[in-house]
């Protein structure tokens, strides 16, 4: 989870719309309407949260995962454990990071400028 102090968390999302807007697919079986509410590494996901696998070295963490769902490339599918929702991406990294984004979006406040502010004639810039 992000710190809640710098980043402001999206609603909850389906497992569908963020398989869209990771260009990839939900694995066929699974509920595309299942209810994903963040992001979370694999050793810590939980009910309701998405994780990704894109290395065979974290398999074990992988099979062990409490992750409602996971982003894996089509070969690592078959190492899923039961129960677990797949989205199915060519690039399962950088599907987990546009996932993140979806989760976290930037949050960039309007620039204002005070009504009191004013610039000295002395003021040079350079």
């Amino acid at each position: 989870m992000a710190d809640p102090r710098f980043f402001q968390k999206s609603p909850a999302l389906t497992l569908g719309d963020i398989a869209a807007a990771v260009k990839g697919s939900v694995r066929e079986g699974d509920n595309a309407d299942l209810l994903i509410d963040d992001v979370a590494p694999l050793d810590r996901a939980g009910p309701g949260q998405l994780s990704f696998l894109d290395n065979i070295k974290y398999k074990s963490a992988f099979a062990s995962s409490k992750a409602a769902a996971c982003i894996v490339s089509e070969a690592m599918a078959q190492f899923a454990p039961e129960g677990m929702a797949l989205i199915i991406s060519k690039s399962p990294y950088k599907s987990y990071a546009l996932a993140a984004q979806a989760f976290y979006p930037d949050n960039y406040p309007a620039a204002q400028i005070a009504s009191g502010a004013y610039v000295d004639p002395a003021a040079t810039i350079g």
